[in-house]
């Protein structure tokens, strides 16, 4: 799956994702600090670097992990919208994509059938926001620069729970 991320994402071909490489994949650039901080800092990922996080993942032995995040357009709630995480492209085959619709106060769950709380796989999504309601901009949903990394590990970089500031 690094390998994929890399072949995928690396434009200048040095082996490398540049923080502009990265743009591209906003759910990797989201963890990019944590993951270049554990291997050699050069501020660019390599292949080991995203491969170690993704063997974290497995190692957790965790299908689930709980999750949910708040959307404010102008520094409001955003009510009604569709939030979708979509897996990063080198995901894909590891995992699904998952849907919420926020609430009155902002807030998107992802509850899946069967289950009574707001829960989603580890890993790297996309972030796409959508409203019947209001437009949103192209930024946030079809050419979406919003991403996240769902997981237990511990981060120093992303404290609390995320919350995505839109603008129109």
């Amino acid at each position: 799956m690094a390998n994929k991320a890399i072949s995928e994402f690396d434009k200048n071909g040095d082996s490398k994702l540049s923080e502009e490489e990265l743009s591209s994949a906003p759910g990797l650039k989201y963890c990019s600090k944590q993951l270049d901080s554990e291997g050699d800092g050069d501020g660019s990922l390599n292949s080991e670097e995203i491969a170690s996080r993704i063997s974290q993942y497995v190692k957790m032995r965790v299908g689930l992990t709980p999750f949910d995040c708040k959307i404010l357009l102008n520094k409001r709630p955003l009510v009604g919208a569709k939030v979708r995480l979509i897996p990063e492209s080198f995901l894909v085959e590891a995992l699904d994509s998952l849907e919420g619709t926020s609430n009155e106060g902002g807030l998107v769950q992802f509850t899946p059938e069967d289950i009574n709380m707001s829960v989603v796989p580890p890993g790297m999504y996309r972030v796409e926001v959508t409203s019947s309601e209001l437009e949103i901009p192209e930024e946030y949903n079809v050419k979406t620069t919003l991403g996240v990394e769902v997981s237990s590990i511990p981060d120093s970089y992303h404290e609390g729970q995320v919350t995505f500031f839109l603008k129109r």
